[in-house]
């Protein structure tokens, strides 16, 4: 199922929409890409994860944030952060990046980063203090399946999730 997604760009000139446009263009699952200089917004039809449409673009030198799907309330991005005491010095192991893409689907792109090798189970949790999870969470939402993280200690995953009348 093709989405639109789009996403916060800087863009000075038509030759950075010419840019963007061409570094999209070797992205599998990307079936057309529309460049607004004025509003500084690109938004990309496919089927692509927003973390490689966001890599592409960064790849060319500039940054790409998702903004949703142009609808309100579309798009959400969460910041995967650990609370243990070793990881106080880099707490941030990750991202999600969550897009609704209709009243019953969902994209969530995750990325993580400064994790050692090995598989993790993701999830959406009903409630709860994450300060001290898993202990201090509430029920399974949602489980995402399973990431692996392996030698080069950063890992894309994507889960797509049907989920009714989501609400971000």
């Amino acid at each position: 199922m093709s989405f639109t997604t789009t996403y916060a760009v800087p863009l000075e000139c038509e030759s950075c929409c010419d840019s963007v446009k061409q570094a999209l263009a070797n992205v599998q699952g990307i079936e057309s890409v529309d460049c607004k200089l004025v509003d500084q917004l690109v938004s990309v039809t496919g089927t692509s994860a927003p973390s490689q449409i966001v890599k592409a673009v960064q790849n060319i030198g500039k940054d790409a944030i998702v903004r949703g799907t142009g609808q309100p309330n579309s798009a959400a991005v969460c910041i995967l952060e650990s609370h243990a005491p070793e990881d106080q010095e880099a707490p941030i192991k990750g991202l999600a990046r969550i897009v609704s893409v209709s009243k019953t689907l969902a994209l969530i792109d995750i990325t993580l980063n400064g994790l050692p090798k090995g598989t993790y189970y993701p999830s959406i949790r009903v409630s709860g203090d994450i300060s001290n999870a898993p202990q201090s969470l509430g029920g399974v939402y949602q489980a995402l399946g399973s990431v692996e993280v392996d030698e080069s200690d950063v890992s894309l995953a994507e889960a797509w999730l049907c989920l009714p009348a989501l609400t971000l």
